[in-house]
């Protein structure tokens, strides 16, 4: 299955779902506000299959909006370099990216880590608060091998 990890490691992935087992979590100050960006990689673990049609997206279920609109954002661009001030300013928050396909209809790749960079803010004088409400979706047409 596609899951998203840490480093490119097969001992890194974050968890899936609701298990929280390892989830993907940041810490933020907001009585100055702040960003964080972050590498994240995309990785096949499954030598059974393929995916194409491979987007990333933040999937807002309840709490902050991150679209941008209260000054809570997540943004992703796809690749290995980290993206700039300007690109990081045109890019429209709550994006989704989309990723090169893994594997063939006839072979699987599960050693390719798929690079993205995701940079999450949030506005000054924002309260303390966890906010658990958004997630980061794979969305993916899977073949079987």
């Amino acid at each position: 299955m596609l899951r998203i990890y840490k480093e490119a490691s097969p001992d890194s992935p974050y968890s899936n779902d609701d298990s929280f087992a390892n989830p993907f979590s940041v810490a933020l100050d907001g009585s100055t506000g702040q960003f964080l960006t972050r590498l994240l990689y995309v990785r096949n673990d499954d030598s059974s299959k393929s995916y194409e049609d491979i987007e990333v997206s933040p999937l807002h279920v309840s709490g902050v909006d991150v679209s941008g609109t209260q000054g809570f954002s997540w943004k992703m661009i796809a690749g290995n370099s980290e993206p700039s001030e300007i690109q990081w300013s045109i890019t429209s928050p709550s994006n989704d990216i989309v990723l090169p396909d893994l594997g063939t209809e006839m072979s699987s790749d599960i050693n390719t880590y798929l690079p993205f960079w995701i940079r999450i803010e949030i506005p000054k004088g924002a309260s303390v608060t966890s906010h658990q409400g958004v997630r980061l979706r794979l969305s993916f047409k899977e073949l079987a091998i």
